[in-house]
């Protein structure tokens, strides 16, 4: 019996041994996951000709990569493998649902060797494997973010390995079951990127009467100090949701009638916002969390929070859309041909009517989950969003 136990806890130390490891690989490889939403928080890498920031905006994917590009790595102290392979993805240009599982490779070297990698000045990369992005088609642009990884090589592999992946489409499940890569991305960047120009007869429509406020351009929402930060919320940097308007929304009726009616789906238009309540709906929601319908009710309540939740990933979703396509104009010149003066912007005035429409729309779907993320929580009920229902890794 002793015996048995003596190998129980050798098996639970192994065990334990192989969790540490495992936890060591996520911290230092941006979340585990090749298509993570949070690129830059990971440790970054970048070619010469490339912005050193990532979410800078890129207007020519290949251009810098033609001639024996420099790859510079941070904190290359941090590399023990021997060699190492880069590849730049765009991620987006095969649309859902196959972008959730493959991207086009615009650019790919492998068996860089660690000395190389680690130098001060830069690694020179070559490659047989020709820099290339998705043809254009069509007379529209095409904005995207473009993906840079490096990936720590088990083995050296043949100089026209990459070649052998049909149109340059790139399964990410080959990372997971092949000999030669370590399938954790250990640096990372991203650049949204105009790969495709409209053509030129679509300019006029960029040429708008700008009002005199946004003349130079326009600005997220600022911080406040009525500001909610939440379970729900904190999903959506990108805007600010005040409690002042949560607390407007929940003394309309829209809650009530959602629960009477019970639509397949939230509402997100602008007409179902104003109907104001006659009554007091937390009142009305703490009568029906007691009553005999109480547990119906509160996944009911729940249920909504989730939709809500998506509704809201979405409209962020274009609202960064717009606002990376903004990232890759010029600023606008001064009459007298010079930068203005004054504060930076976020947006560039072309794109500013159609942020600014967006902002408003996001930020009144985002208040109105809010407003259900608060009914949970005034009723002491634990939620947390869905966050495997729409995939925004």
């Amino acid at each position: 019996m002793d015996q048995y136990l003596q190998s129980v806890r050798r098996l639970r130390l192994f065990v334990s041994f192989l969790l540490i490891q495992q936890i060591t690989i996520v911290v230092g490889s941006c979340t585990c996951c090749l298509r993570t939403r949070t690129v830059c928080d990971c440790a970054q890498l970048w070619f010469d000709h490339h912005p050193k920031q990532c979410g800078a905006g890129l207007e020519n994917a290949t251009k810098a990569l033609l001639e024996k590009p420099t790859l510079f790595i941070s904190d290359p102290t941090d590399l023990s493998a021997e060699l190492y392979s880069v590849l730049i993805l765009d991620t987006h240009v095969l649309g859902p649902p196959k972008m959730w599982s493959q991207s086009y490779i615009v650019f790919a070297a492998s068996n860089l060797n660690r000395t190389c990698v680690k130098h001060p000045t830069g690694c020179h990369v070559q490659t047989d494997y020709k820099p290339h992005t998705m043809p254009c088609k069509g007379e529209y642009a095409r904005y995207g973010p473009l993906r840079v990884i490096l990936i720590q090589q088990k083995t050296v592999v043949a100089n026209d390995f990459w070649k052998q992946f049909p149109k340059r489409i790139f399964p990410y499940s080959y990372f997971y079951r092949n000999p030669f890569f370590i399938k954790y991305p250990i640096r990372m960047t991203e650049y949204p990127t105009l790969y495709c120009r409209h053509a030129e007869k679509f300019d006029v429509f960029l040429h708008t009467p700008f009002k005199e406020e946004e003349r130079y351009g326009c600005n997220l929402e600022q911080s406040s100090p009525d500001q909610v930060k939440s379970v729900f919320t904190r999903h959506f940097p990108l805007v600010v949701v005040r409690q002042a308007d949560v607390s407007k929304d929940l003394q309309k009726c829209h809650i009530h009638e959602d629960w009477i009616y019970k639509p397949v789906r939230p509402r997100s238009e602008s007409k179902m916002f104003g109907k104001v309540c006659s009554f007091d709906i937390l009142n009305w929601v703490n009568h029906m969390a007691t009553g005999e319908n109480a547990t119906k009710f509160i996944e009911f309540m729940k249920q909504r929070a989730n939709d809500w939740f998506i509704l809201t990933q979405l409209e962020v979703m274009h609202l960064e859309t717009i606002l990376n396509s903004s990232r890759l104009y010029e600023p606008v010149l001064t009459d007298d041909g010079h930068l203005h003066y004054g504060p930076s912007y976020d947006v560039h005035p072309y794109f500013c009517p159609a942020f600014l429409k967006q902002l408003s729309k996001t930020h009144r779907i985002a208040t109105r989950g809010e407003a259900y993320s608060q009914i949970l929580q005034h009723l002491k009920v634990e939620w947390n969003p869905n966050l495997n229902f729409y995939r925004t890794d």
